[in-house]
């Protein structure tokens, strides 16, 4: 295949040559082709006769050939065939250097149609890697009006292939032609193809090839913006030439392309609007704005690089239209299209911005502000009251005749004060649209300040180019520090766009500072009591959350909360802001406060008939500090509606579809419900994998409750599998990304270790994740559960005393950190692991107790509660065992195996089945009922070595506790193998854990018959 593209290189240089020679000269030249040049005759020869080159980059809708058949790539796809995991239906499109098909996944996941873009060219060796790169760039565009791409690869041929959001809609050409839509609703379609545009350009993406067949309209009149195929990552501001178009060739379509992509010249947001502006110029007059005679390529190129443009008007497709394109309208077009990029608009948003300004009736910015324009834009927009004036002076001539000279002196100051009003009104707005243009003017040039910091104009140009987004992050920051003192607003501006831009890097640190710098300028600028002061609190408290300084956030809310309180003229949206924040970072410290604060916002809502994402939001908080709270069901059923609102929403909402999607895996997972927790985490790793790459912080979160799931589904080789691969981290620098990442990253190990059987490993995990989330978050529910699982380590382990005063402490820490609300179940893990502890301690009588009032305070017939009931029926027959009701233990050991089946699949929590099956067997063995005790620890044995580490004390308790039954029974042999490979087990662990003698109750006979 990668001959493929060396054969495309020498075709193309050679057309370059043809093309450059006169017909005559040119059948003399390719008569004296020799060597490697010769071999490509017939296909040069071939593609110079269908003037193929009209079009070099329309790669899908006008079917131009630029690779001849014999230089393409094997096994055209066919319907019924498949692309990795997709199956083709049926061909939407076909071009001469790519096809596009109708396709699904046909593995079984995501049942959702695709666009599947199937390249003809194969690979040359190194673009793979560009090509991973740019699936990731293009994945991040999440846009409302971009076309979304869901995955990209190879095939097991090497076949590359997109899979991109499917699109039923129309060109916009031919869109409003059949809706017969005017000027106004045209420009309404162009506005939403510009705002997606800038918003690429915002995360440093050009297009290159904007035409109106890369742009649909779907039936609601959304647009959508496709084919970011050549699309590039902007360096220093341009698009270098890299090794992939110096292969492929000129990627662009002729009519729409810029003079400096003609010219080949580096291009830069200047490009993608002059190529915007042809499609304006074709969509609002109907025509192109190129006049050809003879309609070849070259004479394009030479009327795209050279030759003057008429007006838009000039070229409308009737008078009517042609006329009301006069004015704004032609000087908006005309400025997009200037040769030279200085004299286009500086951005996509700027072109947006004057469009805009024309549908309101304001002085657009690219006709010249004299008096006679200024009174045009008067008299068009104000011509209600103008209207109302003329009235009042007929009135005042006819009322003199009548003598009612009072009345009308009365309506002529009337009109006169409507008409000062809507002067300074007038006034006004134009003072903040030059204020807006000075700061996006200003803003602009930082901007392009900062990316000329790694361009080739430096004194080590190679270092300067060599530049990391971090570097460049931070020298953005030193120049915001230090300069724009001049342009206060700008300087905000900045401080606020740095910001994100460290979050959206994992940079939790430096964006709360900058958030912090923001809130001191606006205070000096409008006043403590100002809302925008509220609004950046809002911002440095959500940026500090991730941080270790995430205590004072409560703080500056409270702040935020009394500006709005105080103000005299409410804002809802703020209001919302700061109330969705309040519950954001109390949700684990004050729960039931956080709650509390979510109902406050959903009242606003309802009040103020607000949904969308805000309602998503409070769905999506409800139903984490339901969770939180013991409210499992509730809280999942919340955080399904919020998933729903995501999936049906329109805007850029996949980035939060991942933290949804692990709160209700932890929510199911409560529950007892493995198939719809695995269901949603399978969504979030696709999606995470999707926009953010395997390393990611999102992705590693889901990982982790992946490794756990499958853990808990007898799918122990795949939890190793990511155990193994995630270890790594645990020695890693804590990720800036996300401060709480290092915190779950150890309590996730440090539970896999204890449950398999590792207890040393787990007892030094456990002490660093403590430490940790007390430095993250100090005293609140997920210290509490920190502290828990260390002290329940500790017990298994023999330090008892320290194990009953931890979760002594962990229990009034949760208490606290829950609030009023709290429900039992929200606490009956911690009173379980208190009710171990004290039957480790030789206290059964104690630990019976405990867990006998646990179970009475629990709904049980609830799914909240269900899953509690087995844990409680396991330790309850190993207390009833201790003192001595043997008969009762059986029972309790059965009616948690049967309360198990009742709601759970048969892979379901094995480790916990082996558990049930291990008590029932001790308790049959001292009941006398051998047989029953030997099947039922065969089972819970089966059980340990699928599902448990190889070295697990736990398995080596249940391989003791079958070779005392065996060895009771007369099998010595099989007695002593399974004693000797216990006791192995046993050794490896530091600490022998002390139910290992205290439940199993070997006396010293027994002992010396299995040596």
């Amino acid at each position: 295949m990668s001959a493929a593209v060396e054969n495309l290189k020498q075709l193309s240089a050679l057309l370059d040559t043809a093309l450059d020679l006169d017909e005559s000269a040119r059948e003399v030249w390719l008569s004296g082709l020799t060597g490697e040049s010769a071999r490509l005759g017939p296909s040069l020869r071939r593609l110079l006769q269908r003037g193929a080159l009209r079009e070099t980059g329309d790669l899908l809708d006008r079917g131009a050939v630029l690779v001849d058949s014999a230089l393409q790539a094997p096994d055209s796809p066919a319907a019924g065939g498949r692309v990795g995991p997709y199956r083709l239906l049926r061909e939407l499109a076909q071009g001469g250097m790519g096809a596009v098909w109708l396709a699904e996944r046909a593995d079984g996941q995501l049942k959702r149609q695709v666009a599947l873009k199937l390249p003809h060219l194969g690979w040359a060796p190194g673009l793979a890697e560009r090509f991973a790169r740019e699936r990731e760039i293009l994945a991040a565009l999440e846009h409302p009006n971009i076309a979304r791409l869901y995955d990209a690869g190879l095939d097991s041929a090497g076949r590359p292939y997109m899979a991109i959001e499917y699109v039923e809609g129309l060109t916009p050409n031919a869109y409003c032609q059949s809706a017969g839509l005017g000027v106004t609703d045209r420009l309404r379609l162009l506005l939403q193809v510009a705002d997606a545009v800038a918003y690429a350009h915002s995360r440093l993406v050009l297009h290159r090839d904007l035409k109106p067949a890369n742009i649909l309209v779907n039936g609601q009149g959304q647009v959508r913006l496709l084919d970011f195929g050549i699309a590039k990552l902007m360096e220093g501001g341009q698009a270098a030439e890299t090794a992939l178009t110096r292969a492929a060739g000129r990627a662009l379509t002729l009519d729409y392309a810029s003079p400096e992509q003609i010219r080949g010249d580096a291009i830069g947001t200047a490009s993608d609007v002059y190529s915007l502006g042809v499609v304006a110029f074709e969509l609002l007059a109907g025509a192109k704005p190129y006049e050809l005679k003879r309609g070849s390529a070259a004479e394009l190129e030479e009327a795209i690089t050279a030759q003057d443009l008429p007006l838009c008007s000039a070229a409308a497709q009737s008078p009517a239209t042609g006329k009301q394109l006069r004015g704004d309208i032609d000087a908006i077009v005309n400025r997009a299209l200037k040769k030279d990029p200085t004299e286009r608009y500086p951005t996509v948003d700027a072109l947006a911005q004057d469009l805009r300004r024309h549908l309101e009736g304001r002085r657009v910015q690219a006709l010249p502000d004299t008096w006679a324009y200024r009174a045009r834009r008067l008299i068009r927009r104000y011509r209600v009251p103008l209207g109302a004036g003329l009235v009042t002076v007929t009135a005042f001539a006819l009322a003199v005749g009548a003598g009612a000279t009072a009345l009308v002196v009365g309506v002529l100051l009337l009109g006169l004060g409507v008409a000062l009003w809507q002067a300074r009104k007038a006034r006004e707005q134009a003072r903040r649209a030059l204020q807006e243009s000075r700061r996006a003017q200003a803003v602009q040039d930082f901007v392009l300040g900062l990316f000329r910091a790694n361009a080739d104009a430096q004194p080590d140009p190679v270092r300067a180019r060599a530049t990391t987004a971090r570097e460049l992050l931070d020298i953005g920051a030193a120049r915001v520090r230090n300069a724009l003192d001049q342009t206060p607003e700008v300087k905000d501006t900045m401080l606020s766009t740095l910001s994100e831009m460290y979050i959206d890097v994992g940079l939790n640190d430096e964006a709360a500072a900058l958030a912090g710098e923001r809130v001191a300028l606006r205070r000096a600028l409008y006043g403590a009591e100002d809302l925008r002061v509220a609004d950046a609190l809002v911002d440095q408290a959500n940026a500090i959350d991730s941080t270790d300084d995430s205590k004072r956030a409560p703080l500056l809310l409270g702040v935020a909360r009394q500006i709005v309180d105080r103000a005299a003229a409410g804002d809802t949206d703020l209001r919302l802001r700061v109330l969705f924040a309040q519950a954001q970072v109390t949700r684990y410290t004050e729960v039931s406060a956080s709650l509390g604060f979510v109902q406050q916002a959903t009242a606003l809502m309802q009040r103020s008939g607000i949904g969308g994402d805000s309602l998503r939001r409070a769905l999506y908080l409800e139903g984490l500090n339901l969770g939180f709270l013991g409210e499992h069901s509730a809280g999942l059923q919340r955080l399904e509606q919020a998933h729903r609102v995501s999936l049906n929403s329109t805007g850029p909402q996949p980035q939060w579809q991942i933290p949804e999607c692990t709160a209700i895996y932890s929510n199911a997972s409560a529950t007892g419900d493995f198939g719809r927790a695995e269901s949603a985490l399978q969504h979030a790793s696709d999606l995470s994998h999707r926009l953010n790459g395997p390393d990611h912080v999102d992705t590693t979160h889901v990982r982790l409750r992946l490794m756990r799931l499958y853990a808990w589904t007898s799918r122990a080789a795949e939890s190793r599998t990511i155990e193994l691969q995630l270890r790594a981290l645990l020695d890693a620098p804590i990720p800036q990304s996300n401060a709480n990442l290092h915190s779950v990253l150890l309590r996730t190990m440090s539970v896999q270790a204890w449950e398999n059987g590792q207890l040393g490993d787990a007892a030094v995990l456990a002490d660093r994740m403590v430490e940790c989330y007390r430095r993250y978050t100090g005293d609140s529910l997920v210290l509490a559960t920190a502290m828990q699982t260390r002290a329940r380590i500790g017990g298994d382990t023999g330090a008892l005393d320290a194990a009953e005063r931890e979760l002594a402490q962990a229990l009034d820490m949760l208490s606290r950190a829950l609030g009023s609300r709290q429900a039992p179940t929200a606490l009956a893990a911690i009173r379980v692991d208190q009710a171990v502890v004290r039957l480790w301690a030789g206290d059964a009588a104690g630990a019976l107790a405990l867990l006998d009032r646990l179970a009475e305070s629990l709904p049980v017939t609830m799914a909240d509660a269900r899953l509690k009931v087995p844990a409680i029926a396991r330790w309850r027959a190993a207390a009833l065992l201790d003192i001595g009701r043997a008969a009762e233990a059986v029972e309790s050991a059965e009616l948690g195996l049967r309360s198990m089946s009742s709601f759970l699949r048969p892979t379901d929590l094995p480790l916990l089945r082996a558990d049930l099956l291990l008590e029932q067997g001790l308790a049959l063995h001292t009941a006398g009922q051998l047989d029953r005790a030997r099947d039922a620890l065969a089972a819970a044995l089966t059980l340990r070595q699928q599902n448990d580490d190889d070295r697990s004390i736990w398995r080596a308790m249940v391989e003791l506790a079958q070779a005392r039954t065996l060895l009771e029974q007369g099998d010595l042999e099989q007695a002593r193998t399974l004693a000797a490979s216990g006791r192995a087990r046993a050794s490896d662990a530091p600490v022998l854990a002390p139910h290992l003698a205290h439940r199993l109750r070997w006396d010293e006979g027994e002992s010396a018959d299995l040596r």
